[in-house]
C-alpha cells in the first residue's frame, strides 16, 4: 500500500466515523433531549453531561486535513474528481451545519 491509499483510506475512515457520529446522535442522542425539554436537557449538564463537542470540534478538522491531502495526492489522477465532490459536499454540510447550530 502507498502513502497515497493509506491517506485516502485515512480520509474515508474519518469521513465515515463523522458519518456515524450524525447517525447515533440522530437516532439516540436528539429523540432523548426532545422528549420534554427543558428536563430532558439535564443530561448536557453538571459535571458528566454529555459534551458533543469535544467529538465535533476534533473530527471535523481531522477529516477536512485528511480529504485536503488526500485532494493534493491525487491532483493529476483518477480520483481528484470524486475526491474534489466529497470535499465540496463536506463543506457544504459544514457551512450549513455551523450557521445552524453554533449560533445557538
Amino acid at each position: 500500500m502507498n502513502v497515497k491509499d493509506l491517506i485516502h483510506a485515512l480520509a474515508a475512515l474519518a469521513f465515515s466515523i463523522v458519518v456515524g457520529g450524525a447517525v447515533y446522535e440522530h437516532a439516540v442522542i436528539v429523540p432523548r433531549w426532545s422528549a420534554g425539554p427543558p428536563a430532558s436537557l439535564a443530561m448536557y449538564q453538571g459535571p458528566y453531561g454529555l459534551t458533543p463537542e469535544a467529538f465535533w470540534q476534533n473530527i471535523h478538522p481531522i477529516t477536512l486535513v485528511l480529504i485536503l491531502i488526500t485532494l493534493g495526492l491525487s491532483w493529476k489522477g483518477p480520483r481528484r474528481r470524486y475526491v474534489l465532490t466529497n470535499l465540496i459536499g463536506y463543506v457544504v454540510v459544514m457551512v450549513t451545519t455551523f450557521t445552524y447550530f453554533v449560533p445557538e
